[in-house]
């Protein structure tokens, strides 16, 4: 018997946000299993990853940048580009890294529309006593932005996976709710 060919869909997402934030330690964890213990600052790159949504084999490709408070680059333009996603990252122990998801978030608006697929994603949670960034305040920003809010921690293993996924089903939704519409107009 003859094994079914699966189709694989391959989703691009984006990571930004500022230098030492975990960005890159949360893409590890995901791609790679494991927990940078050193810091190694990035200059920018790509990770992949084959893994299961939905019962569909999907390759994550993240790009890891290297956004160095040049809020308007034209590299983050260029990168945004190429992206079906973003993950807006920051973390939860650094409010500057937080109050910058409004600048981030009008550059993708601005480059890609209102409706593209995001998700805000608080890192470190594991450093509780450290707070400077309240989960209510997370929320209420990821529901001006009109998206979903998810906190992690790449040391401890925790909703890593999520953000990730999270934004490509989000990408799976609106390519079938396109498709639908020009199956209707066709």
């Amino acid at each position: 018997m003859a094994a079914k060919a699966q189709f694989v869909r391959e989703y691009k997402l984006l990571a930004v946000g500022e230098p030492s934030i975990g960005k890159s330690s949360l893409i590890v964890q995901f791609t790679r299993n494991y927990f940078p213990v050193t810091y190694d600052p990035t200059i920018e790159d790509s990770y992949r990853k084959e893994c299961v949504i939905d019962k569909e084999i999907a390759i994550i490709e993240v790009l890891d940048t290297a956004c160095q408070n040049d809020y308007y680059s034209p590299m983050i333009k260029h990168y945004l580009d190429n992206a079906e996603g973003v993950l807006l990252v920051y973390s939860i122990i650094s409010r500057n890294s937080f109050l910058l998801m409004d600048t981030y978030h009008e550059q993708i608006v601005e480059r890609k529309g209102q409706s593209f697929p995001m998700i805000i994603v608080g890192t470190k949670c594991d450093l509780e006593q450290k707070r400077q960034v309240s989960v209510s305040e997370a929320r209420d920003v990821a529901a001006r932005f009109g998206c979903n809010f998810i906190e992690t921690s790449a040391k401890n293993g925790i909703n890593v996976d999520e953000p990730f996924f999270a934004v490509a089903r989000e990408i799976m939704r609106q390519n079938k709710v396109q498709a639908q519409y020009y199956f209707a107009l066709g």
